[in-house]
């Protein structure tokens, strides 16, 4: 019997390793999961339906990544009639477009970046991570969740705050920031097509910060050539400070809306004060939001 016993056994356990083996799934590493997130098409040209919150913007979005790394991106606003404003990435630049002005948006934040990178040669705040890849599914879609945690405590969170640019903390809080701080990443990428459906942002507290949702995905759309480009006849204006961005803005918008024959009652009304203000907290939010990812990121990778 104790030989029965020994064979039933040695049965079992083969049966449960070669399940573990081979009947269980592998399933991918979170940090490749994040890396193809951002090339969605593979290199390919792709087109989709992006919503974003908060405030449920739709946005069609095109974009390609060229072998060389160069990303072009288009994200046109389609939940509005006015069509007018939209944001352009190409090998020369960001732009934001409104009406027949361009605006590039990466010159504002090439020297903040400058100063970042000067100041993390010093002390720096230290960022640790965990990441967890699962199986689940996403509006009847298979998807990778691939999650990433950050740990950063509270000297450290006072650290992030001291690297944004004077003008930056005297508008924002360390506790608005905090609130701002991204701590958990999660990702839905589609098990079989590799397509990112869904990627959310929460703070410390678990609140969302900001969400991307894609569908009606399409590889290889019909495009014009030059599609990646500023139209004919736009001119470019290139600020060097926030301020200057945000006085583009509202110049460009004032533009925009008295060359509308559609729109004449709006033309006719100047840009309030009021809107005027809220287009310069929106520019300043933005890009406060862009030097704590450029921060996070410098973290991340020297933390590695």
């Amino acid at each position: 019997m104790r030989g029965m016993h020994k064979i039933i056994s040695g049965v079992i356990g083969f049966s449960i390793i070669s399940f573990w083996l081979f009947g269980a799934e592998s399933l991918p590493d979170a940090d490749e999961l994040f890396k193809r997130a951002n090339d969605p098409g593979n290199g390919k040209v792709f087109s989709a339906l992006e919503e974003v919150t908060p405030g449920g913007v739709k946005n069609r979005v095109v974009q390609q990544i060229l072998p060389d790394g160069t990303k072009l991106s288009r994200s046109e606003r389609v939940d509005r009639d006015d069509n007018s404003h939209w944001m352009l990435i190409n090998g020369d630049g960001a732009y934001m477009i409104i009406g027949n002005t361009a605006i590039k948006t990466d010159e504002v934040t090439s020297d903040p970046q400058k100063e970042i990178d000067k100041m993390f040669d010093g002390a720096e705040p230290r960022l640790s991570s965990e990441t967890t890849v699962e199986l689940t599914d996403l509006g009847g879609v298979e998807c990778y969740l691939a999650t990433r945690k950050f740990h950063l405590s509270d000297s450290d969170k006072k650290a992030v705050y001291n690297l944004l640019p004077e003008d930056i903390r005297s508008r924002i809080s360390l506790e608005q920031l905090v609130k701002s701080l991204p701590a958990t990443i999660q990702l839905y990428m589609g098990k079989e097509d590799s397509f990112p459906y869904k990627i959310a942002i929460y703070n410390p507290a678990g609140q969302l910060i900001s969400s991307q949702s894609y569908s009606e995905f399409e590889l290889d759309p019909d495009l014009p050539d030059d599609y990646f480009e500023i139209p004919a006849g736009i001119k470019v204006v290139v600020p060097k400070s926030i301020n200057e961005m945000t006085r583009a803005a509202v110049d460009a918008m004032r533009e925009s809306r008295a060359a509308d024959s559609a729109t004449k009652a709006a033309a006719e009304a100047p840009v309030s004060v009021g809107k005027g203000k809220t287009i310069l907290i929106s520019s300043i939010g933005g890009l406060a939001a862009i030097l704590i990812i450029i921060i996070i990121i410098r973290m991340i990778r020297k933390n590695r």
